[in-house]
């Protein structure tokens, strides 16, 4: 093969990857700025189930987006270690929301909770460190339909929602 030809095969080669790059990377950026947020609007009835090492942590929540970027979720938080039941909480989020570059941006603005262990209120302390207000939460958003939302933390974990009727 003469230099030449080399040469060539290997522009080409070069520019088929870089327009597979600029191709992937647009993707992306397309992708991020194709969420309708419109369709987060309403309510959602999510749950959430994860073990690691003996503990199991189930949360079954209802959450609601407002156009306005405000938000509620109102759930159950259940953990349990070596199938023991351990702590079962009862709770109330309120926050602002807003979707940035393909990711839900959840910062908490109230929190209040019952331990339903016991039947008591949790402490504003408890709380507190349990669920810090002003603490932006950033999942992207992997599915948004009219019927089904699915999010993943920044672990990786995912969260599932059923739009409610």
């Amino acid at each position: 093969m003469s230099m030449f030809k080399y040469q060539n095969r290997c522009k080409t080669t070069f520019n088929t990857l870089l327009a597979g790059l600029l191709a992937s990377v647009c993707s992306v950026s397309v992708q991020a700025a194709a969420i309708d947020e419109a369709k987060l609007y309403g309510n959602w009835a999510c749950s959430h189930e994860e073990s690691d090492e003996g503990t199991h942590i189930s949360a079954i929540f209802d959450v609601s987006y407002n156009a306005n970027g405000t938000s509620r979720s109102l759930g159950n938080l259940k953990v349990t270690v070596g199938g023991m039941l351990v702590m079962t909480n009862q709770y109330d989020f309120q926050g602002n929301w807003e979707i940035k570059d393909g990711y839900l941006l959840e910062t908490t603005t109230h929190v209040q909770g019952t331990n339903l262990t016991n039947n008591s209120k949790l402490g504003a302390a408890e709380l507190a460190e349990m669920f810090p207000t002003g603490d932006t939460d950033r999942s992207f958003i992997v599915e948004l339909s009219d019927q089904k939302l699915i999010t993943q933390d920044e672990e990786s974990v995912n969260f599932e929602c059923s739009r409610k009727r």
